[in-house]
């Protein structure tokens, strides 16, 4: 995954491993993988299969995690929009799924802007949504208070 996060391998040779091994957890790492592959235009089409429903759960959340994993990760102005949405037409489980995985997380601590979006779109949707399901603004503000404490770590590191 990290080799093709950062463009060293494609699509062919991520399915060629595929092949090589052709276990069900070996489906799930390669699903990491191509998500984590670079290119925009992939990455749109994965989210859209993503918010369409169109996978097991390992593979949904294997998906999520790639998308996560590289680039910019998943972007608050994508994310947030469609929390709510996601959590009301799939199970419970989906739903933490979504979120878990889901919740822009990856943030360069130097890029002000981004570290504003982010929080800014966590409790821009919490004020939203007061009336949002209990269970989904404690993931909010849970996967929220992961970030701001991973942003204060990194930001106290010389």
């Amino acid at each position: 995954a990290a080799l093709a996060a950062h463009g060293l391998v494609g699509l062919p040779e991520l399915d060629a491993w595929l092949g090589a091994e052709g276990t069900g957890e070996s489906l799930v790492r390669h699903a990491r993988a191509v998500a984590c592959l670079p290119d925009a235009h992939h990455r749109a089409r994965l989210w859209a299969q993503v918010l369409g429903g169109d996978f097991s759960n390992e593979m949904f959340s294997a998906t999520l995690a790639g998308l996560n994993a590289s680039g910019e990760g998943i972007g608050p102005d994508l994310f947030f929009p469609v929390l709510l949405e996601q959590w009301q037409t799939h199970t419970i489980g989906m739903g933490r799924r979504f979120v878990r995985g889901g919740f822009p997380s990856r943030v360069d601590t130097e890029d002000t802007h981004a570290v504003d979006a982010l929080v800014e779109g966590a409790m821009g949707w919490l004020e939203a949504n007061p009336g949002a399901p209990a269970a989904l603004r404690r993931l909010v503000v849970e996967e929220l208070d992961d970030v701001e404490r991973d942003l204060r770590n990194q930001r106290s590191q010389p």
